[in-house]
Parts: structure tokens; sequence; C-alpha cells
């Protein structure tokens, strides 16, 4: 009900056959051209190299797709900019765009590393993308001195300095998390919304916890008569409404509400941390009716008796608040009166998950001239609108926010969401695990299973995915 989506349809990879330079680097004094002219995608005769006046200029090879999926939007926006960039006199070298599908495309990009055939730009890579290459990245810190990043949110920045690796790439997007609620859900129960303001209390004075959040959600949660979950009376096999809902990511985003943690220990073993383990139990206990006979979240058996909630959680105008990023925010269109709130605190720690996207070098040559075409990329508007979430560089975060504000005029605080990166998760909730995809399908199956099946033994069950997650682990080459 609530996965990820990771699949994408095939995309052409764009790769221009390029003839390299043999002779040598002493530039020559010729003053035309003496090659066969080489077209770009467009058929335009590309610039000759300033060396040998007969092949390309030296180039560039930019590899998108290693973890982020590429819309017709998108490759419209890279194809334009490495045409632009190569039809350009003043361009020092040739972008190489290799675009792939996202469920291919970090496969193909583990073998070239493998074979010692690395791109020279990687990105949009996420962040379990970029740990995936933890080796791989050249620290860019000591080539940027003349290059200005002052435009750069250094939130964003900061995101991407690893200890002991230094700034593995730029940041060209990045999505907090905070909770999204209906207001008028609210106002129909009379209850105050829940605080703007991170640590602050709920309206009543009490701690805004999780604990006070399932408190709310449960008052918002009604029956087909009007019982909400608090009510003796409460039918929760015909609910009509729910109180909460986790939203758009997968398991492990959604357990970062307890708080930051990893399913592989500091000695690489499969390990369920004891907060998530607390939160497995929370939200199975919160979709099923146990000893309260109440439910304030969608299972998969009581969304489908609701089919706008099964379909769409928090956009079926049927849930009352929801854990979302920022990026949820373009699927909310049908709900008319909807705001943003604080994460609630667990043990005293309030913990939202983060969301970013970068771009780094991986290729060892040339890479002065290569830091130009990524500074370029990066701090090319253009491309980051095309990328979309909220843009890392600050001249454009007001015109971001203005034209959120004309799409939902009902006047949504996102401050509120912003000022969650400064409470994001570390570890990040989206960082490599072993056997990557084969472990997330098995966690996707794991989650389907308890949002299913009534009456599980949970903590059998997590045991249960722990091993068969180290079993996967192993499998590893």
């Amino acid at each position: 009900m609530r996965k990820a989506h990771r699949s994408l349809s095939v995309l052409t990879v764009l790769a221009i056959a390029l003839t390299a330079c043999t002779t040598s680097q002493t530039p020559t004094t010729t003053s035309e051209p003496t090659g066969t002219p080489v077209k770009d995608t467009n058929g335009a005769n590309i610039p000759l190299c300033d060396h040998c006046n007969q092949c390309p200029p030296p180039a560039f090879r930019w590899y998108v797709g290693p973890s982020t999926s590429v819309n017709p939007d998108q490759m419209a926006a890279y194809t334009q900019e490495i045409n632009a960039w190569n039809g350009n006199l003043a361009s020092p070298f040739y972008i190489v765009g290799e675009i792939l599908p996202q469920d291919v495309a970090y496969e193909a990009l583990a073998n070239e590393v493998e074979i010692y055939n690395r791109p020279d730009v990687i990105g949009p890579a996420s962040r379990w993308a970029a740990d995936s290459f933890g080796d791989q990245w050249i620290d860019l810190e000591p080539y940027l001195a003349d290059h200005d990043l002052s435009d750069v949110d250094p939130l964003a920045l900061d995101l991407w300095r690893v200890e002991g690796k230094g700034l593995i790439g730029i940041p060209v997007g990045m999505s907090p998390s905070a909770i999204v609620y209906n207001r008028d859900l609210f106002d129909g129960a009379g209850l105050p919304y829940p605080p703007h303001e991170w640590g602050a209390p709920y309206a009543d004075g009490d701690l805004w916890d999780v604990a006070k959040l399932e408190q709310i959600a449960k008052r918002l949660t009604l029956d087909a008569n009007g019982n909400d979950a608090t009510s003796p009376q409460f039918d929760p096999q015909n609910v009509v409404q729910f109180g909460f809902a986790p939203q758009g990511t997968d398991l492990r985003g959604d357990l970062t509400l307890f708080g930051a943690g990893s399913l592989v220990d500091a000695d690489g073993r499969a390990h369920m941390p004891d907060q998530w383990r607390t939160a497995l139990n929370w939200t199975y206990e919160g979709m099923w009716p146990g000893e309260d006979d109440a439910v304030f979240m969608p299972n998969d058996t009581l969304a489908a008796t609701v089919p706008s909630v099964s379909t769409d959680l928090f956009n079926s105008g049927r849930v009352a608040m929801a854990h979302c990023d920022l990026s949820c925010t373009d699927y909310l269109e049908e709900i008319p009166n909807w705001d943003l709130a604080a994460l609630p605190a667990y043990q005293g720690t309030i913990t939202a998950r983060f969301r970013g996207d970068m771009i780094g070098i991986m290729g060892r040559d040339c890479i002065e001239d290569v830091v130009i075409a990524l500074h370029h990329l990066v701090t090319n508007p253009a491309m980051l609108k095309s990328w979309g979430g909220y843009p890392p560089l600050l001249s454009m975060q007001g015109g971001y926010i203005a034209d959120l504000d004309a799409r939902y005029p009902q006047h949504v605080d996102w401050d509120v969401i912003l000022e969650g990166a400064a409470y994001r998760d570390e570890p990040t909730c989206e960082a490599r695990l072993p056997n990557h995809v084969q472990a997330l399908d098995h966690i996707d199956a794991f989650q389907a299973l308890y949002e299913s099946t009534p009456d599980l033994d949970l903590d059998a069950e997590i045991d249960q995915l722990v091993a068969d997650l180290q079993v996967i682990f192993d499998a590893v080459e």
C-alpha cells in the first residue's frame, strides 16, 4: 500500500560516439579544422579539438539514473542542456550523456566501476546510491576554491560532507518531512491543529509526542456511524476516516518517526534497532483491532473498503494526518484545506527523514576541467527546476515557495517543513544495504505481510525478517 515506487519505463540511452585525440597535447597552430565534422544529437557540427582540429574536444561522461527516476520532461532538459553545452564554442570539452532507466542504471554503473570504466560525473544520486559507491567519489573541496558556491544552501551542502571522505557531491535537491494535516477534518472534530513549531507542546499543553499523536489520531478516526476510535461503540471493521497514515516512503522511512536507525549494525550484520521494533509494533497495533478494539491507521483490508484511501492515502480526503516528505505536495491538489505541522517526539527526540540528491565526480582524469562542468550543472536553474524538490540554490528558494503558494492558495506554512531539515535522520533511512535490491524487495514483502495479515506474532516475524536479511546480505559476492 505504501511502497516507494522504484520502477520506470525504459528510456533510450544517450551516447555519442567519439574519436579519441591521439596527437600531442601541444596546441596546434592550424587555423582551420581539417577533420570530418562530428554531429551532435541535433545534427549540428561539434567544435573540434583545440589540439588537433580533427576530433571533438576532450569529453566527459555524465551518467544519469543510478537512483532517480527520469521522466520525459527531465529527459528533454538533459538533452537540451547537453546540446547547449556542446554547441557553445567556448566550452572547453564535450559532454556525453548516458541516461539509463532507474531499474537497470545502478547495476550498470556498478559494472562500469568494477571494470575501471567509471563515468566522470554521476547524478542526480540519492543517499543510498552515494553510500553504495562510497570509495569512488572524489573529494571536491580542493577543486572548488575558484568556483562560487555562495548561492548554495550551507545546510544542503553539509549533507554531502562525509567524515573521512570530504565533500562527495554538490546538492541538486532536498526533501525534508513533516506532518501534513487536513484542517477540515480537525475542524469537524473540534480539535486544535497540531503544533507548527518544532518542539512546541500541543494546544492543551501536553507534550507533542508519538503518544499524543496517537491520542489525537483516534479522535479523528471515524466509523460509518460517526463514532470515533475512543468510543465503546466504535466499529473497527467499518471505518470511513483514519486519523493517521505513513506515506511516500518505504518501511525504513516510516520507522524514522521513532528515531534514526539502520538494518545493518556496525559489524555489517542484519539487525532491528530497538526503536524501530517499537515503531513496528506501534504501527501494527494502530492498523489492527487489539484489546481496545480500536484502529487509527489504514491496513490493506480496511483501505480496500474505502477505495479512495487504498489508491491515495492523504489525498483521499479521508486521512486526517500523514507523515510525508515535501515531495508529497506534488499530489495534494484534491485537498482544499491542508497545512503542515511539526513531527512529534519519541523519547524526547524529534527525527525527520530527509531525502536529498547530489551530483558527484568519479573520474580521476582532468578533474579541474570536469569540476567546471559540474559547477555549471548544479548552479543551472533550468536543470535544478527539472529535477524537482526544494532547490539548494538560495536564489531559487523564494521562487519555489511562491510557485507552491500559487498552487495551494490556502496559505500553507512552508517554513514548518523547511525547518524540519534541522532534525534530519542520521544515519539516513536511505542508506544502501548489502545486496540492496533484493533486500528492499524482502522488506517490501514484510511490510505487505503485516499490512494485510491480522493476529501476527509480530516480534517473531521481525526476528524472521532479520534472519532472512542476513541470508540476503551473505549472498553478496
